[in-house]
């Protein structure tokens, strides 16, 4: 006798597979995207404190050893920054905003130096 078609098995099987490659997938796309998100964070703060710097390179008399502390906003409303959306930068891991984030701006050894602040 010669049967056409599948058995119960092999369609429980068939879709065992394709429901943990798809599984995979998804666990990967969502991996590349915290990943990214990470990635989007970091280039936000170092371009925060290459702003600092450039603000601390134009306000020298202000400076000294210690830290003149200013945030984010600051350099938003000080035209350094440019901001995303209504006045603020968005973190995008939490999409919060990072306008209360604090930079440290020294002058020390000649330079400008610039340190998010619990890094001090």
């Amino acid at each position: 006798m010669n049967k056409k078609g599948f058995t119960i098995i092999e369609i429980i099987a068939s879709i065992a597979i394709i429901l943990f490659i798809t599984a995979m997938v998804i666990y990967n796309v969502a991996e590349m995207s915290d990943k990214s998100k990470n990635e989007i964070y970091k280039d936000k703060i170092n371009l925060a404190l290459i702003k600092a710097k450039e603000y601390g390179n134009d306000n020298l008399d202000s400076l000294t050893t210690s830290c003149k502390g200013i945030t984010i906003g600051d350099l938003i409303n000080m035209h350094y920054l440019a901001e995303e959306e209504n006045g603020k930068i968005y973190d995008p891991r939490t999409n919060e905003s990072m306008n209360d984030i604090w930079i440290c701006v020294i002058y020390e050894d000649n330079e400008v130096k610039v340190y998010l602040r619990d890094e001090v």
